[in-house]
């Protein structure tokens, strides 16, 4: 069976070959202009980068764990239900809205009737759960 592989893979291969022999034929061309001294600081600057990414990768591999294992916590744990709490209070007429009532125009009757040490009755709807 003659089994040819997709295009799209083997121009893939082709690119990366050139781009290979490209950067080794730069890197030697380049190299070869340098003086001792300026070869000596890039490839100690290259080694220096190097070590760099080898201490920081693990503590990026590690600080990328723990991000994942708390972004995926609340999700595992049990989710506590906190009951709803609705607060009843009686209605009251909003003021300056209702027979011309309002600041600089007496006081509504309703108002009247309750005074000024008047004793709000609450209504605790549902039992407490014990």
């Amino acid at each position: 069976m003659n089994y040819r592989e997709p295009i799209g893979k083997r121009i893939g291969r082709f690119l990366l070959l050139m781009t290979t022999i490209a950067v080794i034929v730069g890197v030697v061309v380049i190299t070869q202009r340098f003086s001792t001294e300026t070869l000596a600081f890039v490839v100690g600057g290259l080694f220096a980068i190097a070590i760099i990414a080898v201490i920081l990768l693990p503590i990026c591999l590690l600080g990328y764990a723990l991000l994942r294992a708390r972004m995926e916590r609340p999700q595992q744990q049990t989710q506590q239900t906190v009951p709803m709490v609705f607060q009843v209070q009686p209605q009251q007429p909003m003021l300056g809205q209702q027979n011309g009532y309002g600041p600089g125009y007496g006081t509504p009757p309703m108002m009247e009737s309750m005074g000024r040490g008047a004793i709000r009755e609450w209504e605790v709807l549902g039992g407490e759960a014990e």
